[in-house]
């Protein structure tokens, strides 16, 4: 029992205070007393304060508990390793906030460079990513801007390069994921808070809320960090709750997860998800859910074969009942109005696309040829397509879809030949995000997928050799790290 209090602590911990201080919120309710729209700005204040101050005693208390894994704690390493914690965390806010943090953590890479005077070959994977950005940037020819180079590319080039300065021990990579699903926990806890508050100031019921479609719902949830997007804060979410799965299925020594945590973490994302009114959300949780318990029950026993035809039965039967609502996730009324814009733009540009960035253009252009296409009365202005495939296609013609398609073979390639269970479902919920969002299109989604996918491959090499080579000797075959 002392053991199970011991591993679990800090779940117990959320799970106690979070309900107390929906109950406090509420008692100061009833008493009409705090709880009113005036004080909304000033009570997301307190809890982004809140969420700063636990965050940070999170980050000490795991350093000072495994400090011999920074041994020397004050070195470059451990600098580097306290601005990629940083980044990973500061990825739930907006995207000024992930550039200044990018720029932070690629400073201190440039540091371990000139410290140990040595950089590592990079992956061969990384160069599926630069051919991509390659051809992002000779889409800006025939734009009315002429050509450039695209600044929101730069993530694309920078943080492979700047993870090829530096090398962590595997167990400090564990421990930045650790330290990082934690943070992610409060960051829930703190939501569920904040958007408790909300609703009784509105005056609405949980069950109303959850069933009912209140636009914009994730407005009243993620406000108090100063970024709502209920799809890209969920990205990051379960990209840590994969971590988390990771840690505990590779029972490390010193750097694990209780499997009690792991529940907790996911009725957290749940609720999340449910309060945010996140349908694609919701969807790649039960699918991260689903293949990491197969996962699981590969490496524990002799029934995978059983459970997956179980899970495919179970899959189908869901699909089938539910078909008319997995339609409306992929082509609600906004979506429903874009895509059909985008369909017709592709069919009269086939080859060449109205050029990178000018999706909104383009679309603009074509919804005003088609006037027969309706768009919901309170959608928002046009903007992209909300598909990555068929963004591209806008831009770059039908061949501008061929790099894109290179760029996802060639990292799903990676991820099987590496067999990397992190990076095998991180591809997979992007994948199904593409098919709603364009991650690849605006800044915060680049910097949020190109931070998660650096580190995921920088942990699949972690157990390798890799080649490294002296600054002093630049031209030199390489020796094995």
């Amino acid at each position: 029992m002392k053991l199970l209090l011991k591993k679990s602590y800090f779940s117990l911990l959320i799970l106690f205070f979070t309900p107390l201080a929906i109950g406090f919120i509420y008692r100061l309710y009833s008493a009409q007393i705090f709880v009113n729209e005036p004080h909304t700005e000033m009570f997301g204040n307190i809890l982004l304060t809140g969420f700063a101050v636990l965050s940070l005693i999170i980050f000490l208390t795991e350093i000072i508990t495994h400090r011999k894994i920074l041994q020397p704690l004050f070195s470059v390493d451990t600098f580097v390793f306290i601005s990629l914690t940083l980044l990973l965390v500061l990825s739930v806010f907006k995207k000024e906030v992930g550039i200044y943090a990018t720029g932070f953590f690629v400073l201190f890479a440039l540091m371990s460079l000139f410290v140990h005077e040595k950089f590592y070959t990079l992956n061969n994977v990384y160069f599926f990513i630069f051919l991509y950005a390659v051809c992002l940037m000779l889409g800006t020819i025939y734009t009315p801007r002429g050509f450039y180079f695209p600044e929101m590319t730069y993530t694309f080039y920078v943080l492979p390069l700047a993870f090829s300065l530096f090398r962590l021990k595997k167990q400090s990579l564990l421990l930045i994921l650790k330290i990082v699903f934690r943070i992610m926990a409060v960051y829930m806890a703190v939501s569920i808070v904040y958007w408790w508050f909300n609703l009784l100031v509105l005056n609405m019921s949980a069950l109303e809320w959850i069933t009912t479609k209140f636009p914009p719902a994730y407005f009243y949830v993620g406000k108090w960090g100063h970024y709502s997007h209920p799809s890209y804060i969920s990205l990051v979410l379960f990209s840590t709750l994969i971590s988390g799965f990771y840690l505990n299925f590779k029972k490390d020594k010193d750097v694990t997860l209780s499997k009690f945590e792991l529940i907790t973490y996911f009725g957290l994302c749940l609720g999340f998800v449910l309060i945010m009114e996140s349908r694609i959300g919701l969807v790649e949780l039960i699918i991260i859910i689903v293949i990491s318990l197969l996962y699981y029950i590969r490496l524990k026993t002799n029934y995978l074969k059983h459970a997956l035809v179980l899970a495919v039965l179970a899959g189908m039967i869901i699909v089938m009942a539910g078909e008319n609502k997995f339609s409306r996730l992929i082509h609600d009324g906004v979506r429903k109005a874009d895509f059909t814009l985008a369909v017709n733009y592709i069919k009269e540009n086939p080859v060449a696309g109205a050029g990178y960035h000018q999706q909104r253009a383009a679309l603009e252009y074509q919804d005003k040829k088609m006037t027969d296409v309706t768009r919901p009365a309170d959608a928002p202005p046009i903007t992209y397509t909300h598909n990555q495939f068929l963004g591209d296609m806008v831009q770059f013609g039908i061949p501008g879809l061929l790099p894109l398609l290179i760029l996802l073979a060639g990292l799903v390639w990676y991820a099987f030949k590496s067999r990397s269970y992190l990076l095998q479902l991180y591809m997979l919920i992007y994948l199904l995000f593409m098919l709603i969002e364009e991650p690849l299109y605006a800044q915060e989604g680049i910097t949020r997928f190109m931070t998660f996918l650096c580190l995921f491959i920088h942990i699949s090499e972690s157990d390798k050799p890799v080649k490294v080579h002296r600054l002093r000797n630049l031209f030199s075959k390489g020796e094995p790290a």
